[in-house]
């Protein structure tokens, strides 16, 4: 049997509630909604600080928020994903277990734990985040880390939990999925089960599916995390 329509029920409602349907994953993309508009309230701040060859105008209190939230939004955003991906693993592979896990009410407090907790990760961005004076007097917001050794720890630490943990939880959910995909087809086919069961045409669009997410997540994270690491193969001057 399929059971994708049946594990988005779940919730905190009758299941003859027709509007009651997928709102579990809706919370999970309306937190990854506001995780973009997190991005899109900061990234005004860092583009003008570029434009202006990294000189900061902002002051200092502004300079430590908007570095804090970026760095936050990292952390949450791939938190937020991989939760996503488990739900979706649960929904429909064991769309009958853990079901108190699964109701809308649940799913907003996972939500909240995750974004509570990223604001804890990027503590280190909170004390260290602030405006830097230069020799040949500019000011740039960044954070101040002082010894190299400073910089490769939280470098390797931001790009551990932000990218290099996300990922294999992630790929290891949807592989999960696609794998129990074409099985029950393979054996709804064996059984002659076409209309009542998974048509090859739904797996196949489930396996596209699932390449564009993983795809987008690398993409969308990967470059910098990727340069972050590169920059600290890059002797200073």
């Amino acid at each position: 049997m399929w059971y994708e329509e049946d594990a988005e029920t779940h919730e905190d409602v009758p299941w003859t509630d027709k509007s009651a349907k997928k709102t579990v994953p809706d919370v999970y993309v309306g937190n990854l909604a506001v995780a973009d508009l997190v991005h899109v309230t900061v990234m005004p701040f860092l583009i003008h600080q570029w434009a202006r060859g990294g000189h900061w105008v902002f002051g200092s209190t502004l300079c430590t928020i908007i570095t804090s939230l970026d760095n936050c939004n990292q952390v949450a955003c791939a938190a937020v994903m991989t939760a996503m991906s488990l739900d979706r693993y649960l929904a429909l592979v064991h769309p009958f277990r853990l079901l108190s896990l699964r109701t809308r009410s649940r799913t907003i407090r996972i939500n909240l734990f995750v974004w509570a907790a990223s604001f804890i990760m990027v503590l280190p961005a909170w004390v260290h985040a602030k405006v830097i004076r230069f020799r040949d007097g500019l000011e740039s917001c960044s954070l101040n880390l002082v010894s190299p050794k400073e910089v490769l720890w939280y470098t390797l630490y931001q790009t551990v939990t932000s990218f290099f943990l996300p990922l294999p939880l992630i790929l290891i959910c949807y592989i999960l999925i696609l794998c129990y995909s074409w099985r029950m087809y393979r054996k709804n086919k064996k059984a002659h089960r076409y209309n009542t069961s998974l048509p090859r045409e739904r797996v196949v669009r489930l396996t596209k599916m699932v390449l564009v997410l993983v795809a987008v997540f690398l993409v969308s994270v990967g470059p910098y995390h990727i340069l972050q690491l590169v920059n600290l193969s890059i002797p200073p001057h």
